[in-house]
């Protein structure tokens, strides 16, 4: 069981990473590389959501004789390296994850590496998601891209593909318009930065409109955000 608490001291916005009997250091400088793309063919890594704070980890696609090291990257770009004492359970969806104090949208890096660096994996989870549905079916989804709660990426999916899309981002009496063209997968895609002048927080809303969707998401910035159980 792994547990995923808040840590106020090093990590104001975050969350620390405790492995029971076994000690976990902070790195400002990674020893593997981010890049996908370098992951090994045929890996993956799944998170199979167990409660409203709690997943379940489960590895394919790598050999199961190795000595394995996961990685765990946040948003502030903080990297914590965890030894695996049972690489096995990782195979067998044992390892288990539980969230708290962390923020709707923070997402979480994770890369699993052989301690020979030969095989790699990679996945991305947001382990509390901040979303909107229409009744068409439309979704708007939100990700924290910066430690201060300020850059914003928004994906948009169900759209029509190559359909125009306006959208629309208020913040206080600040409106942004913009148009996009939905990719192939019904997809687009924004990043915003909803700070305003004068404000250290705020609640906007974005809402992203075509001729089948009308979508609309309302979240927090700066210091109106709040943590999962506070």
């Amino acid at each position: 069981m792994f547990t995923i608490p808040h840590y106020r001291l090093l990590l104001p916005a975050f969350v620390i990473f405790l492995l029971v009997a076994c000690s976990a250091n902070v790195r400002a400088t990674p020893e593997i590389s981010w890049d996908d793309k370098l992951a090994t063919p045929g890996a993956q890594i799944t998170f199979e959501k167990e409660s409203e704070s709690s997943y379940t980890m489960r590895v394919s696609g790598l050999p199961k004789d190795k000595d394995y090291v996961l990685w765990m990257k946040w948003v502030d770009d903080k990297i914590q390296r965890l030894p695996v004492p049972d690489t096995k359970g990782l195979f067998e969806g044992k390892a288990k994850f539980n969230f708290s104090k962390m923020y709707r949208g923070e997402p979480i890096l994770f890369a699993l590496v052989s301690s020979d660096q030969a095989v790699r994996v990679y996945a991305q989870l947001i382990p509390f998601p901040l979303d909107a549905t229409d009744e068409g079916g439309c979704k708007l989804s939100l990700a924290i891209l910066s430690a201060n709660q300020r850059l914003l990426g928004i994906i948009g999916e169900g759209f029509q593909p190559g359909e125009q899309v306006t959208t629309i981002s208020k913040s206080e009496s600040e409106i942004l318009r913009d148009e996009k063209i939905a990719l192939e997968n019904g997809r687009i895609a924004v990043i915003i930065d909803p700070g305003v002048i004068g404000k250290t927080g705020g609640l906007p809303t974005f809402q992203a409109v075509s001729k089948t969707c009308d979508v609309t998401l309302r979240y927090a910035w700066g210091t109106a955000m709040k943590r999962i159980d506070e």
